[in-house]
């Protein structure tokens, strides 16, 4: 349940704390008092608002947060999943704020989480219900989930979801293998043709490098042949015999000849021989290379580029790259196969599809047959509620119709109808229901369907709209024999349901140094009936209506 709520600069709130009870808590106050702000900040709790255009003007941010106790098993063990859990108290508390620029900053027992995750806690922990839950019975579309969560279908659903998304998975195959004889015939001339074109090249990974290298040697042969003579003249044999390896060993045998005197010469001389014999490798080495230079390189540079060329038109059309151009055609060639093929494996998707099928129509139907059981149990039990609602003689009906079209929920259409009076057609909510009537059927599947929920707190706005007098005080009997299986908070209109409520808030609005405040304040027996005059009464409070007031408080602590 929810224990504590802290509002802190939430439009006409400035700060305000509200301690809270099990059972049933009504909230009432003047029209602008700030009753819908304290469902708006829940709703910013719960992350289904952004928060910033709810700032308190002239303040740079503004915080709620809520302490919930004795939270069920049932939702403990789904917050556990999640990798949430309750103090050592077995208490749980959310904040999140946000500052004027936008930016929010979520807590779930002091440590931060994402919006997401914030959102996954406190819808397993509170619930509201109020003008958009009309509109949501108004819609058929969200009918099949109320349906389901009536009648446990959550598993079944979730089983038949996985043959759902394979079938789908097998027919987009299909339908991308499919192609007319013509297209057949056009895409297999073209990919044959590709396929030898490429492999008429005989491309071979790193070739392209290699002959980059290749062309830029043979452009530069002579020069090339030229400083390599050079070099291997200068170093290792030329006709005057003067090279700069005789030169270095020379140099060495003089340095030996007088290192019995210096001895620190004999490594200088071991030095100047290894020189020797490295040059004369090096000139060797570059000789070879030179070697390596075509007798004729106008010829072989004409092979190159001519080879390159064609490199550099298939690269045009299939890759930036041999490697990817060979990639290109292995991957055409598994097309080639799959368009030769693809009446063959068409046929073997379309046997996987029938096997697919059988069992998701097996899920389907037992689905539906659920479905079926449950309407039928919920029919009797929404009539029975709206019976004591004053609706005695309306008719309600949950229509489960078989469809051929297979949805993510199975292949039912389902639709809540109403006839509201003796001998009128079963009708679609959305054409047949009045205001009032809506809040009524509200409740009475909200007061049913409260058996397959876990949240332990649920938030009532405004449920009484549209009704009056002995209609309101039966809603009230409701919300209170609700409020035994969990925490009932109603921000009501109504006297008669605020006489039948075990704690009653006032919402009021004051002037606090030249600005208004919302305030929240615990009403005892006697402010009771004063608030209750007020809501029953006109411009002034008689002894008449006070008197009123203090009967109807006092009969309704009977029920």
């Amino acid at each position: 349940m929810l224990s504590s709520l802290h509002i802190e600069n939430i439009a006409v709130i400035r700060n305000v704390d509200i301690d809270l009870s099990k059972g049933f808590t009504v909230l009432t106050g003047e029209t602008g008092a700030g009753k819908s702000i304290i469902i708006d900040s829940i709703n910013f709790l719960m992350g289904n608002r952004s928060g910033k255009d709810l700032i308190r003007n002239g303040q740079k941010n503004a915080l709620v947060s809520a302490l919930f106790t004795d939270i069920p098993n049932s939702v403990v063990l789904l917050l556990d999943e999640m990798g949430i859990a309750p103090d050592e108290n077995g208490e749980l508390f959310l904040q999140r704020s946000v500052t004027i620029d936008g930016k929010s900053q979520i807590k779930i027992n002091g440590r931060t989480c994402p919006a997401s995750i914030l959102k996954e806690v406190a819808g397993l922990l509170i619930n509201i219900h109020g003008q958009h839950d009309s509109k949501y019975l108004l819609e058929s579309r969200y009918h099949i989930d109320l349906l389901d969560s009536f009648a446990d279908n959550a598993e079944l659903i979730d089983e038949y979801k996985v043959h759902y998304e394979k079938m789908n998975e097998i027919e987009s195959k299909i339908k991308s293998i499919f192609i007319s004889e013509g297209e057949k015939e056009r895409l297999t001339e073209l990919l044959n043709y590709q396929i030898k074109e490429i492999d008429g090249a005989k491309l071979k990974k790193g070739e392209e490098e290699v002959l980059n290298t290749r062309e830029g040697v043979l452009r530069n042969s002579e020069h090339i042949s030229k400083q390599i003579r050079f070099c291997y003249k200068a170093l290792y044999s030329n006709d005057k015999g003067v090279t700069a390896a005789t030169l270095a060993r020379k140099s060495a045998d003089a340095l030996s000849s007088v290192s019995d005197v210096l001895p620190e010469l004999r490594e200088m001389a071991e030095k100047l021989n290894n020189y020797a014999y490295e040059m004369e490798e090096i000139a060797v080495s570059a000789k070879e290379l030179a070697g390596d230079i075509s007798l004729d390189p106008l010829v072989e540079l004409n092979e190159v580029q001519t080879r390159l060329d064609l490199i550099y038109k298939l690269k045009r059309k299939y890759g930036s790259n041999i490697e990817e151009i060979l990639n290109y055609r292995e991957k055409i060639a598994d097309e080639l196969d799959g368009i030769t093929r693809s009446d063959e494996i068409i046929e073997d998707l379309k046997r996987d599809l029938s096997l697919v099928k059988k069992e998701a129509d097996k899920l389907c139907s037992a689905i539906s047959e659920n479905r079926k059981r449950a309407a039928n149990v919920l029919e009797k039990s929404v009539c029975a509620v709206l019976s004591f609602l004053e609706m005695p003689k309306v008719k309600f009906e949950v229509s489960v119709l078989e469809s051929e079209k297979y949805t993510p929920k199975g292949r039912d259409d389902v639709e809540f109808l109403l006839s509201a009076n003796p001998g009128e057609p079963l009708k679609p909510l959305s054409k047949i229901a009045s205001g009032g009537e809506l809040s009524r059927i509200m409740l009475s599947l909200k007061s049913v369907l409260r058996e397959k929920e876990s949240t332990g707190t649920v938030v009532f706005d405004e449920v009484d709209t549209g009704v009056s007098g002995k209609t309101s005080q039966k809603i009230g009997i409701k919300l209170k024999q609700t409020s035994e299986s969990c925490q009932v908070l109603c921000i009501t209109h109504s006297a008669q349901i605020a006489a039948l409520a075990s704690q009653h808030l006032f919402i009021s609005k004051n002037e606090q140094e030249g600005r208004v405040e919302t305030s929240v304040s615990l009403l005892d027996y006697n402010s009771r009936v004063h608030e209750l005059a007020r809501i029953m009464g006109g411009i002034e409070i008689t002894e008449v209506l006070l008197s009123s007031a203090k009967e109807l408080l006092d009969s309704s602590q009977k029920y």
